[in-house]
């Protein structure tokens, strides 16, 4: 997959609403097997719920920041597929109110109630010709509201710490779409977390992640060292294997 990635800050409002898309996303990384804390059967209820039930309220109040990947190819390629759908459906349904409007003349003429039917049958065409524009509107309105590009990828910098290690914050959920993977998409994310981390006056950013996972290079690469492993710490998405954590830090050097 290709295409322009940008690296964003989503405000609480911006993740309500997308809820669906972000809940997709998680969902698909679960499913590729991502050790980001759950386990199958993972539904879409799930992954919406994290969302909306732990990440939005943390966001509401202050104490956590989501920063999220964004394709524009990906989001231009799905409406378009979308349109032509949409234009599919639309023939489809002048095609059969055309067949109908034919069929209502012919039996209305030899009835002797031409007019009549041909009335009726136009109303009922105009109606339902209205129906159609209506959905396009609906469906037009609704791609508005949820409009912008793919969401590929996210972190989290959790803020919530007690009032004795306010210098400090956790790098939390760093995950990318399968279809994403090997861009250097989790690389920027953490980027702008670092970035973001600095403003807000944090020192020490803390992390854990599962033993052996492609995510601990990367996060060595940026300078994050480690502090030792915790054996058998969470269970794999697909079977009861315990695995190991490491925990690793970073200075900012402030």
């Amino acid at each position: 997959m290709t295409g322009q990635i940008t690296i964003t800050r989503f405000d609480a409002g911006q993740l309500e609403s997308r809820l669906g898309d972000f809940g997709a996303m998680l969902h698909a990384c679960v499913h590729d097997g991502a050790s980001i804390g759950f386990i199958d059967p993972f539904g879409m209820d799930e992954a919406v719920a994290f969302w909306r039930d732990m990440v939005l309220p943390a966001m509401r109040g202050g104490k956590r920041d989501l920063f999220v990947a964004l394709s524009e190819a990906e989001a231009e390629a799905e409406a378009e597929a979308e349109a032509e759908a949409e234009a599919e459906a639309e023939a489809e349904v002048e095609a059969e109110a055309e067949a109908e409007a034919e069929a209502g003349v012919g039996t209305g003429a030899r009835a002797g109630t031409g007019a009549g039917a041909g009335a009726g049958t136009g109303t009922g065409a105009g109606a339902e010709a209205e129906a159609v524009a209506g959905a396009g509107a609906e469906a037009e309105a609704g791609t508005g509201a949820g409009a912008g590009a793919a969401i590929v990828g996210t972190v989290q910098l959790d803020c919530a710490a007690m009032p004795n290690q306010a210098h400090r914050a956790d790098v939390c959920k760093l995950m990318v779409h399968p279809d994403f993977r090997r861009m250097g998409i989790a690389k920027k994310l953490m980027q702008a977390l670092e970035k973001r981390a600095d403003v807000l006056g944090k020192t020490l950013l803390t992390l854990d992640t599962r033993t052996g996972d492609n995510a601990e290079p990367l996060y060595a690469s940026l300078g994050f060292a480690t502090v030792g492993v915790i054996p058998a710490y969470a269970r794999d998405p697909f079977s009861e294997k315990l695995s190991g954590t490491t925990i690793m830090y970073k200075m900012t050097g402030r």
